[in-house]
């Protein structure tokens, strides 16, 4: 088992003098055109940019970073990463943080002028930027050639980056590495850029990594607004409105025609280590994975207590739904709802909530600050009306974004309860539209329902009647997936699926139809 390659430890200089390397002023490693694993910092040194590993070893640790099984190392002989990024368009490591020392760490990291690790001065770079997918959270640790002369705080430079699911762009100024407390010197004499994967011993931790980009601030992505994902016009209904009174499968109506669409889900802060959490009704909660169109039906809206707790510094709970599509990372495609005018939504709540518009790609367009407005606290069920004119972000943190764009790339709408720890209260929300629509002159959209169309269910057999056998049938969770996909031709066998409640769907020749269907 391979535990990395590990080259030489930060140099240390006797006085303290001003680096007279200076790199060029961006730079950008993209791995998926790079072959001989260098990250071409402007360094004149042989030795700058080759990448290498490093963990708790020395520290009587038994972390590592393994590399991919499928990758021969005896064939790369001692230097796999030009290879690595070759094969897989970057580096693709699994992180195993082990038992040995008080808190196992492992990582990777570059030298920027050379391999002794000597100074140079990277102020113009501005920061790093990355683009990466990790299971884990870690940190970008700026290197330091005399760190402990030349800064009275001796510990990492850093900056901590969350855990993605998929491949995320983020921009790291300098000014939010923790432990340059505004002193630029340590600027003037890096020596490397490490990524490094820490947690405390009582924490076995293990998991993927893929680095795909690093980069000077703003280089992994030059366009911040993403373009549409093919060639179809995507437009959603110009007006819509989900009533809690008719709704009966937790499902918004936006005019989309992807099948995952408007499909209630609730979120919380349980990623970022926190503990806040949705309580819903407990004569619901047994036996049901995703059960809002079940209280839906059963109590006329979306109702239950929000309980903001200790673990994450801003604690954060709520509910939403995708406005074209839905993705397995909870993303989805963005499109243009400048039409809608802003919402109304007629509720009660006990506690202050944002309703929040998600785009397509939030942590590049938004940084993940982004527009919303505050719905105070109600002990009565009112409604109110929330144009886009009240809809703004936070200053001081994430990325400013012009309003114009973020409403041509909508993808996520939520209704995000986000506060203080120790904050709780019940809320019930029975309408959610857009502008104007909440005060019953606009009639709730549903699903045309073909009346001659007879599903009916024979234990696990689905059985079709009035149906041309071309027509195309899908079984979507409560969540929105599609678990199964059929024609109409024959009857439809779902004994491999979970016992649970599923939507089925029948789309053709003039028949769309969607009913419930329990499988015991």
């Amino acid at each position: 088992m391979n535990k990395g390659f590990t080259f030489t430890a930060l140099a240390c200089a006797a006085t303290v003098a001003f680096a007279a390397n200076t790199v060029n002023p961006t730079f950008l490693w993209d791995g998926s055109t790079d072959t001989t694993g260098r990250v071409i910092t402007g360094s004149s040194e042989e030795t700058s940019g080759y990448w290498f590993t490093y963990n708790d070893a020395n520290d009587n640790g038994t972390s590592f970073l393994q590399f991919p099984q499928d990758f021969d190392l005896d064939t790369y002989d001692t230097y796999p990463f030009g290879l690595m990024a070759e094969e897989y368009g970057g580096i693709k490591l699994w992180v195993v943080l082990d038992d040995g020392y008080e808190y196992p760490y492992a990582g990777l990291g570059f030298n920027i002028w050379n391999e002794d690790q000597d100074g140079a001065n990277i102020t113009a770079w501005g920061g790093i930027c990355l683009e990466y997918s990790s299971d884990l959270d870690f940190s970008v640790v700026l290197g330091i050639e005399d760190q402990k002369n030349i800064l009275a705080y001796s510990g990492d430079i850093e900056k901590k980056v969350g855990k993605s699911n998929s491949l995320t762009v983020v921009d790291i100024p300098w000014e939010q590495f923790y432990g340059l407390f505004g002193e630029k010197t340590a600027l003037t004499q890096a020596a490397a850029i490490k990524l490094k994967f820490q947690e405390e011993a009582s924490n076995k931790t293990k998991g993927n990594f893929f680095l795909r980009k690093i980069g000077s601030l703003g280089q992994c992505k030059s366009d911040p607004v993403i373009p549409p994902r093919n060639d179809e016009p995507r437009k959603v209904d110009p007006a819509f409105l989900w009533d809690g009174s008719t709704d009966t499968e937790g499902r918004v109506i936006t005019g989309s025609p992807e099948e995952t669409s408007g499909w209630w889900y609730d979120f919380n802060d349980h990623n970022d280590g926190g503990e806040s959490q949705l309580v819903f009704p407990s004569e619901l909660e047994e036996g049901y994975t995703n059960f809002y169109g079940t209280m839906i039906e059963a109590f006329g809206g979306i109702m239950g207590t929000v309980k903001l707790n200790e673990g994450f510094e801003h604690p954060y709970a709520g509910f939403a739904f995708n406005i074209w599509n839905f993705e397995d990372n909870g993303d989805g495609y963005g499109v243009d709802i400048s039409e809608w005018g802003g919402f109304c939504l007629e509720y009660s709540s006990e506690v202050d909530f944002y309703i929040e518009i998600g785009v397509e790609d939030e942590r590049t367009i938004t940084g993940l600050n982004n527009y919303k407005a505050l719905i105070k606290s109600s002990s009565d069920t009112i409604l109110v009306e929330v144009p886009w004119a009240k809809f703004a972000q936070e200053s001081g943190w994430g990325k400013q974004a012009d309003m114009d764009s973020v409403l041509a790339h909508a993808a996520i709408v939520r209704l995000n309860f986000w506060g203080e720890a120790g904050s709780k209260g019940e809320f019930f929300m029975s309408k959610l539209g857009s502008l104007g629509t909440c005060d019953g002159s606009f009639a709730a959209i549903r699903p045309a329902v073909n009346s001659q169309v007879n599903v009916s269910l024979s234990g696990r057999t689905v059985n079709f009647e009035g149906v041309v056998p071309s027509a195309k049938v899908s079984v979507m969770d409560l969540q929105g997936h599609i678990v199964k996909t059929a024609t109409a031709a024959s009857t439809m066998n779902l004994n491999t699926l979970p016992a649970g409640i599923y939507m089925l769907r029948v789309q053709g020749s003039g028949v769309n139809h969607i009913q419930k269907i329990i499988l015991k």
